[in-house]
């Protein structure tokens, strides 16, 4: 009897660290997809399931807007104390430990759904999240790198420039392990940059190609005798597909004109 007790309790705590959580994501664009963290003992993978293709996306409206994404997308893995983010950037990718993060609580709460959620507002990589737990739902993992809180995420909301939104949809205790095994899998495989090697890549890169589109814009101008004002504003096209932003990124394109 005892042996078929202990087997019973290896099964339910089995069971109980194996999880998948379900979002609905809204991106910068407003475009909508599902985004979901898969739990598996002490790994989780969050992922964003994006079948678009890199290039500009036309909307009914006559409105367009640039993407960068491939079949992998972008991929978060954490175990213990290690926090790796995948990001496609420019038909390449980027590898990288994550961020610092910076937490500040309220006392602010509200009722999504059945969860009884707390205000926080988290600061990583130079762009702020104001987000919702429920501290009463201990789980250690959320979407988009946002680690630390102690509960489950809810609801995000990027601030600024950066207006995404994650909400959550479904918690549920199965997972598809070899969908799991195909993330870990492929993330492990990698080189994994520091954050200050990321910085200099990726900073590079956006300098660049404003560089570049900047010297075609005054090409055109010049050819076509026009004159063309480019607001600082649309800065953002440059790096809006980044999750982290490099120290001083902002401040290097405004001085690209």
């Amino acid at each position: 009897m005892k042996k078929i007790k202990l087997l019973f309790l290896l099964f339910i705590t089995t069971d109980l660290i194996s999880q998948t959580i379900v979002y609905n994501y809204t991106d910068i664009n407003n475009h909508s997809m599902t985004a979901k963290i898969m739990i598996q003992k002490e790994e989780s993978i969050f992922v964003t399931l994006d079948n678009r293709k890199s290039g500009i996306i036309d909307l009914p409206n006559g409105d367009s807007y640039g993407i960068e994404n491939d079949s992998w997308s972008r991929i978060f893995y954490k175990k213990n104390k290690s926090q790796i983010i995948r990001i496609p950037i420019h038909d390449k990718e980027l590898i990288y430990n994550n961020y610092p993060i910076s937490i500040k609580y309220f006392k602010e709460s509200k009722t999504i759904g059945k969860f009884v959620c707390q205000k926080a507002l988290i600061t990583k990589g130079g762009v702020k999240y104001e987000v919702w737990f429920d501290p009463n739902n201990v789980i250690n993992d959320a979407p988009w790198g946002l680690y630390g809180l102690p509960g489950l995420v809810v609801e995000v909301n990027g601030l600024d420039d950066y207006p995404l939104k994650f909400s959550l949809k479904s918690i549920s205790r199965d997972l598809e392990k070899a969908e799991f095994d195909k993330y870990q899998k492929f993330i492990l495989s990698k080189k994994v940059l520091s954050v200050s090697s990321y910085e200099d890549l990726a900073r590079k890169e956006i300098i660049e190609r404003k560089k570049r589109k900047m010297a075609k814009l005054a090409a055109y101008m010049k050819k076509n005798n026009v004159n063309i004002e480019i607001s600082g504003d649309m800065d953002v096209i440059f790096y809006c597909h980044l999750i982290d932003l490099p120290n001083g990124l902002k401040e290097k394109l405004k001085l690209i004109k």
